[in-house]
């Protein structure tokens, strides 16, 4: 179950009346702290959804990736692997691995905590 801590304004979720889901408001947030009924449900990340967020899929290697702005930031890429889930790289040897990144409203706040720009979804 999502819980009101995990969303910032903008970040995407299914609601079951609505399958291509919606964009998150204040109220849906208050909504999920007070009510005991939830309609809304986290994004599971597929392939498709990775796409339409921009991701380029890299069958050579077996991954989809996303460049991000290197002169400011100390990582040049987001890439996802299905059996590592998320790594950034620096482009030379460090990485961070991280598996805990399963839904769209997950993925929308790493990349604004590494970029400070919201991440466009095409749904």
């Amino acid at each position: 179950m999502i819980q009101a801590n995990e969303l910032r304004l903008g970040n995407w979720l299914k609601r079951n009346s609505q399958p291509n889901g919606f964009l998150v408001d204040v109220q849906t947030i208050v909504r999920l702290v007070h009510s005991g009924v939830r309609d809304e449900h986290p994004i599971p990340l597929t392939p498709e959804i990775l796409e339409k967020c921009g991701f380029e899929n890299d069958n050579v290697f077996k991954k989809m990736f996303k460049y991000l702005n290197k002169s400011i930031y100390d990582t040049d890429k987001l890439t996802f692997r299905k059996e590592e889930g998320f790594i950034c790289f620096d482009g030379i040897k460090y990485r961070t691995l991280l598996k805990h990144v399963i839904y769209l409203h997950q993925l929308q706040n790493l990349y604004f905590a590494l970029t400070g720009e919201e991440l466009t979804v095409n749904l």
